[in-house]
């Protein structure tokens, strides 16, 4: 009998244990579960025809208006088109451009296989790779803004790209989502980037303080139903937005953006 009661007893702890142990494994391989779950972050809003936007400590109005002439963010468009007319891929449109800007702006960069190398003021260079195989993105020359004294830098990803600035003084560079558009005063820089389709690249609007040495971020507006195509600063404070839509059968469309602060 008390053999019989001490089996008992050892089935049931070793039952408990087994009980105990899977609830422990269940644990576990929840909070991994949980742990690899990566919760999206979409910022992006939609914004319709008629729209109020609070973005930090600014208020954007969007109002319906006409079709308008757009500015052109470069002066040479029409050689860049020309340069570029026959390639269809995005990569090789920039290496064509860098090739034509090699020639024209010899004073600003120099470029072989394996970097890209920018002239600063006081004779100081700075160096990007051509490809950074770690970062998994490489860099070429896009052009000379001469409004601001400033290098843009067309970023290349191993999925889609962006755009770099970087300021011909002191080497100072900065991340913006698009190419930029200046204000009369040249104190303020929209830039603009549409990618409703594929989504690599942040689809939307940021408006940027042109300082001296640096650019600051004022805000920057992600949005999901369409995408910005062209501007135009119309004053300090007003800028026409060109819009494009998911249905490629809807034209495209125009907004008066005023910001407020």
């Amino acid at each position: 009998m008390r053999v019989v009661l001490t089996i008992g007893i050892i089935l049931l702890f070793v039952t408990c244990q087994r009980q105990h142990t899977k609830e422990i494994v269940n644990e576990v391989q929840d909070s991994l579960k949980a742990e690899s779950i990566v919760e999206p972050i979409d910022n992006s809003l939609d914004i319709s025809e008629d729209d109020t936007v609070g973005l930090r400590d600014y208020t954007l109005i969007f109002r319906p208006t006409d079709s308008t002439s757009l500015t052109q963010v470069f002066d040479d468009w029409q050689l860049r088109k020309k340069v570029t007319d026959t390639i269809g891929n995005w990569l090789e449109k920039k290496i064509a451009i860098e090739k034509y800007l090699a020639a024209k702006h010899p004073n600003y960069f120099r470029t072989d296989d394996r970097d890209l190398t920018l002239f600063l003021e006081g004779g100081k260079e700075l160096t990007l790779p051509k490809w950074d195989s770690l970062k998994q993105e490489g860099y070429n020359f896009g052009a000379y803004l001469s409004a601001i004294d400033y290098y843009l830098i067309y970023v290349q990803w191993y999925e889609g790209g962006s755009i770099m600035l970087v300021n011909r003084k002191n080497g100072f560079k900065k991340d913006v989502i698009g190419e930029p558009y200046f204000s009369a005063d040249t104190k303020k820089m929209l830039t603009i980037n549409s990618d409703l389709y594929a989504g690599f690249t942040e689809n939307g609007i940021e408006v940027l303080s042109i300082t001296a040495d640096s650019l600051t971020s004022e805000f920057k507006l992600l949005i999901k139903n369409w995408g910005p195509t062209g501007a135009r600063w119309l004053t300090d404070n007003k800028v026409i937005l060109e819009k494009e839509y998911f249905d490629s059968k809807v034209r495209k469309k125009y907004s008066l953006l005023t910001i407020e602060k």
